[in-house]
């Protein structure tokens, strides 16, 4: 069996369901989530907004 293992940050709006968008739009192509994180940034000019860092399986 080989395992490609990918990952990602991504910063986006924070709002309800951003998890779920990003997981669906792995899931629809074929990806499978292992590890996840999510921070709401504090400081600069992201302040406010959703830092995501994802690994998956591809």
């Amino acid at each position: 069996m080989v395992i490609n293992m990918e990952a990602f940050n991504l910063i986006c709006k924070d709002k309800p369901g951003v998890l779920r968008d990003i997981s669906g739009t792995v899931a629809k192509h074929n990806g499978n989530i292992k590890y996840v994180q999510l921070f709401i940034i504090e400081r600069g000019n992201n302040k406010g907004n959703a830092l995501v860092y994802m690994e998956i399986d591809v």
